[in-house]
């Protein structure tokens, strides 16, 4: 503690007398400063100007205590613990600066004369020390950071506002911590606030159907999908701004492929989590029958957090071909193989020009429910039979 005046008001003037002559020092324009809660004992020391000395060590002199300050959190605007939120601006938090045991009165100058500011960290980074400014914390690990607005209350109490503190800068399932300080600034002692525990939520996708989907290959197939964030009901999807594409994975033939149409394809996510857009969630991949390619949908939210559901394995129906009609023999013979992007046949000893019947049919239905009857003819030893729809074919070939 130290105390000041100007050197004036304890100046004493010659008496022009030998004899004794009392003096009253008046001790009104005295100022004691230092940390707070200090507490001391007041004693004046003179000397004349023949240098003889006088004191009121060892008196009982009056007794100077400096106010007690505190800060502390006010309970009433916290979020119910946990504290749980999105990557977007926080909500407001608030913080009561209160005189302790004393008669002192808070003025708008005294309130002015506190600064306070607050800082959004990683909870894995250490904590700055009390003996270290939070403005001295480098900016490398700082999320964000706001200036508390300080306005008195009462002349005991002034409250203390942080607003726009912003998580968007963390990453989904981060955990944090808000650390806050205030500062007198006349004497430079500060006040470090409890640091606050936060999280920001988790966010995933599920699609259904969840696992495996079995598509005709070249046609489109819808796929419901939905994002949801736990602990749930903890925020909405409003803010996400969320962009989703499908991802092609693995797929067992190198030919299967994910349709240019679909690749280029987006959607968003609305306030309740369904992946919408201008058109309905869907998928076309196109390649060969009984093959089968891994599909993800990936959806950026919230700047550069990505969320990618799990895998649905799609594979394409199989087909079978069938040569039929009365000028075949069956004892001639028909072996199948692949050559290319569709099932067909090699016919052994069959006469090389004619009209054929073929029957194309998904594997594991009944023939001809669902199937086409393709009439071809048979030209130097190959025929290829276009399905009526999509331009697709089965090719013959034919000895």
């Amino acid at each position: 503690m130290t105390v000041s005046t100007t050197t004036t008001t304890l100046s004493v003037g010659p008496s022009g007398t030998p004899n004794t002559v009392s003096t009253d020092l008046l001790l009104n324009a005295l100022e004691a400063s230092g940390a707070s809660g200090c507490t001391g004992t007041l004693t004046a020391s003179c000397i004349d100007a023949v240098g003889q000395t006088a004191s009121t060590a060892g008196q009982t002199g009056p007794a100077v205590v400096l106010v007690a300050w505190r800060a502390d959190w006010n309970a009433s605007s916290l979020p119910v613990a946990p504290f749980v939120a999105v990557p977007e601006t926080l909500p407001q938090l608030a913080a009561v600066f209160s005189l302790v045991g004393s008669n002192s009165s808070l003025t708008a100058t005294d309130a002015a004369s506190l600064s306070c500011q607050a800082l959004l960290l990683a909870a894995a980074t250490t904590p700055p020390p009390q003996s270290q400014s939070l403005d001295r914390v480098s900016s490398r690990d700082v999320l964000s950071s706001v200036t508390g607005t300080v306005a008195r209350v009462n002349s005991s109490a002034a409250s203390i506002v942080f607003a726009g503190l912003t998580a968007s800068a963390a990453r989904l399932g981060q955990a944090l911590a808000l650390s806050a300080e205030c500062t007198w600034v006349p004497t430079g002692e500060r006040l470090r606030l409890p640091s606050l525990p936060l999280s920001v939520a988790n966010a995933s996708l599920a699609l259904s159907p969840a696992t495996a989907l079995l598509v005709e290959a070249y046609e489109s197939v819808g796929v419901a999908a939905t994002a949801t964030l736990s602990p749930a009901g903890v925020a909405t999807f409003v803010g996400a701004a969320a962009a989703c594409t499908w991802r092609a994975g693995s797929s067992t033939a190198a030919s299967l492929m994910l349709a240019a149409a679909s690749s280029a394809a987006s959607w968003t996510v609305n306030a309740s989590g369904t992946v919408v857009g201008a058109q309905p969630l869907a998928a076309t991949v196109e390649g060969p029958p009984s093959a089968t390619m891994a599909l993800q949908l990936v959806c950026s939210m919230w700047g550069g957090n990505t969320v990618v559901s799990p895998p649905l394995n799609v594979t394409t129906t199989s087909y079978a071909v069938v040569l039929r009609g009365d000028h075949w023999d069956v004892a001639r013979g028909v072996a199948f193989r692949d050559i290319g992007r569709a099932t067909a046949s090699t016919c052994v000893g069959c006469s090389s020009a004619g009209t054929w019947r073929v029957d194309v049919h998904r594997v594991g239905y009944k023939r001809n429910t669902a199937a086409r009857d393709i009439t071809t003819r048979v030209w130097t030893g190959a025929v290829r039979c276009h399905a009526s729809a999509g331009g697709r074919g089965v090719r013959v070939g034919v000895a």
